[in-house]
């Protein structure tokens, strides 16, 4: 996901798969909450060795 960001580090609404393009607006917090507890998530699931 951080190869998809613009050079801002945001992220559009939709991608197209192919191209990578973004389609639609660019929300402010929505996508970047929900990366954040992606990333939360992993980390609670790797356990205490990672």
């Amino acid at each position: 996901m951080l190869a998809r960001a613009n050079l801002l580090g945001l992220y559009g609404e939709e991608m197209d798969p192919a191209t990578g393009a973004y389609l639609g607006n660019i929300p402010q917090a929505l996508t970047h909450t929900a990366f954040v507890q992606a990333a939360l998530a992993l980390r609670d699931t790797a356990g205490p060795q990672a």
